[in-house]
């Protein structure tokens, strides 16, 4: 249980990546806070449990299996919480992946999925949600990046790259959208 006192009362939150660990837990405070949540990620037995721990603090809890990697999916995904719960007023990108292989074995095919899931796909939620919440003049996107993306690791060649973009582009989101109101911010746990 959360012991910071604030209300998220009347807002959608929408966390990718929400079923499991660090996802979960922000669904769950965000919950405990009065939003409204909806979850994604690929296993439905992880989001169904969750959406029920959710719907247990007496919010609702939309849980909409996508894949992140894929730009229909995530289309689909912005669409059904919007006409399920209404506008996204908190958009938390937590979905990481990683290719365990150094750059000297990382393939192309590798490189692309790790940023597609990493870096693109937070790029591609945040503009989904970008019109509404301009038109409301507030907003918030959390992005989840690693100290994987500040340091070197040998051994997650393509990992470091697409958390090391993550963070860029989040600063590029704070300085873009702050002036409509959004807020962007970047965690890196590890």
């Amino acid at each position: 249980m959360s012991i910071v006192n604030f209300s998220l009362e009347g807002k959608v939150a929408l966390v990718t990546g929400g079923s499991k660990g660090i996802g979960r837990a922000i669904a769950l405070a965000f919950a405990e806070h009065g939003a409204d949540v909806a979850i994604t990620a690929r296993g439905v037995p992880a989001l169904e449990a969750t959406r029920k721990e959710i719907e247990a603090t007496g919010r609702r809890c939309l849980a909409v299996p996508a894949d992140v990697s894929s730009d229909p999916d995530l289309e689909r995904l912005h669409q059904t919480v919007v006409s399920e719960l209404g506008d996204i007023d908190i958009l938390v990108n937590n979905v990481g992946g990683a290719e365990p292989v150094g750059l000297a074995d990382l393939s192309y095919g590798q490189f692309e999925h790790v940023m597609k899931t990493n870096t693109w796909a937070a790029i591609h939620l945040a503009q989904l949600c970008h019109p509404a919440m301009k038109k409301k003049g507030a907003g918030v996107v959390i992005n989840i990046s690693s100290n994987g993306g500040l340091k070197p690791d040998a051994f997650l060649g393509g990992y470091g790259a697409s958390k090391a973009a993550l963070n860029i582009v989040t600063g590029q989101m704070a300085q873009a959208w702050a002036k409509g109101g959004i807020r962007s911010a970047c965690v890196c746990p590890g």
